[in-house]
């Protein structure tokens, strides 16, 4: 895979841009190392909370005149990077490539607003993300690894797991509320929310609960439904697989939700993590708070 940030700067520089880099050099760009994102899961199969490897390629400061940064933002949305955050003097970017990670282009036409920007920043979010699938279908893979990769990206985050070893129906509904209005408070806050499992089977057969926990429940920003064929359930789970025609219906129920997103568990754990990466950093774009500053930036 080639280094998508030196394909970049090659086509700033084919469309004739007077750009300068001030904080890392080209050399320093085309020898940037490789992500490699921790193990997913703990002892047990949960999610394991790690932190965003270091050493990496991260951020990179361009600047330019002001009657080139309409075109340079125009290269970088057709090269899928994302706006995050900016203000009157800078606009920032990001994307997620599965080769040097979590990337952040900033860009300005003075050297000294990029200097005093406060980098430490959190933008205020209310999105919740929640990852669905039958057991084995390798949902705790994946949002373990987009959880660590947010880690870079500027907002606060939380991630809830939704099972529960609970046995007693009274537990599991005390345990399930407390989880919801965790994601209440997170969103009061500002805060972005990951799940792990969420609440479309919970109760499925008590119509009353079910409802009721479905109505108090907030509604996730995208579902992202990570499908795997019956082997695959099979070879992960073993004995504890659940019946062909249980794990059928389960992706029957899922079929029904608005604000899913299907992923493919046949393709590699990289490329479906490239996938969710910028789907959830397209869903958090401002592109009217973009917009406006990018019209009094140029003006």
């Amino acid at each position: 895979m080639k280094n998508r940030i030196v394909l970049l700067l090659k086509e700033l520089d084919k469309n004739k841009i007077d750009y300068s880099l001030i904080n890392i050099s080209k050399k320093d760009i085309n020898k940037a190392k490789r992500i490699i994102l921790p193990k997913g899961v703990n002892e047990v199969g949960y999610l394991k909370d790690n932190s965003y490897p270091g050493g990496l390629l991260e951020r990179i400061d361009i600047i330019l005149p002001k009657k080139d940064i309409k075109k340079t933002v125009k290269i970088l949305k057709k090269n899928s990077f994302k706006f995050g955050y900016g203000n009157d003097n800078f606009l920032s970017y990001f994307y997620y490539d599965s080769y040097l990670g979590l990337v952040n282009i900033t860009l300005s036409y003075d050297k000294k607003f990029l200097l005093k920007e406060n980098r430490k920043r959190k933008i205020l979010t209310n999105k919740l993300f929640s990852f669905i699938s039958p057991e084995g279908g390798g949902k705790t893979v994946l949002v373990s690894a987009v959880n660590t990769i947010l880690k870079k990206y500027p907002i606060k985050l939380d991630n809830i797991h939704f099972g529960s070893f609970k046995r007693s129906r009274i537990h599991r509904i005390i345990d399930l509320i407390k989880k919801i209005f965790r994601i209440r408070k997170n969103k009061f806050y500002g805060t972005a929310t990951l799940t792990d499992r969420y609440i479309y089977l919970t109760f499925n057969k008590i119509p009353t609960l079910r409802n009721l926990v479905r109505f108090i429940a907030p509604k996730p920003s995208i579902i992202f439904i990570v499908k795997a064929d019956y082997n695959t359930h099979k070879k992960r789970r073993g004995p504890l697989c659940p019946p062909r025609e249980r794990i059928e219906e389960i992706y029957s129920t899922y079929g029904k939700l608005k604000n899913k997103y299907v992923i493919d568990s046949s393709k590699t754990v990289k490329e479906n993590v490239n996938i969710i990466a910028n789907k959830i950093l397209e869903n958090l774009e401002n592109q009217n708070e973009e917009a406006k500053y990018l019209r009094k930036i140029i003006q």
